[in-house]
């Protein structure tokens, strides 16, 4: 039960600062693109270092279970756990920091030049 929890909380943190430092470049430009991958670094470094290894992502926990370095039977509750700290991350941010429509901090996908 612990490791799950941490897995919230590192997914909570790695999700939340990434898009809090995305948004603080699109809104204020207040950061640089090198200063954005910067922070994103840092906070995989600081979970990762303090929390251990988590997996952060779905898709890499169904790669770990896919190839038995995870079990099936936790699966379900390590992917629900990961989307529901992602979700409320998104959420916090858009609570804290308030975006308008037009700051956009997501990825698409562009047209072929």
């Amino acid at each position: 039960m612990m490791k799950l929890l941490l897995e919230g909380v590192a997914t909570f943190l790695m999700v939340f600062w990434s898009c809090v430092a995305a948004l603080m470049q699109e809104m204020h430009h207040g950061l640089t693109f090198p200063t954005v991958c910067l922070v994103v670094a840092l906070t995989v470094a600081f979970v990762l270092g303090w929390m251990g290894p988590a997996h952060l992502n779905p898709a890499v926990t169904l790669t770990f279970a896919a190839f038995r370095y995870f079990p099936w039977r936790k699966l379900p509750l390590y992917v629900a756990t990961q989307i529901g700290a992602s979700v409320l991350a998104c959420l916090s941010v858009n609570g804290i920091m308030r975006p308008h429509d037009d700051n956009f901090y997501g990825t698409v996908p562009r047209p072929p030049e």
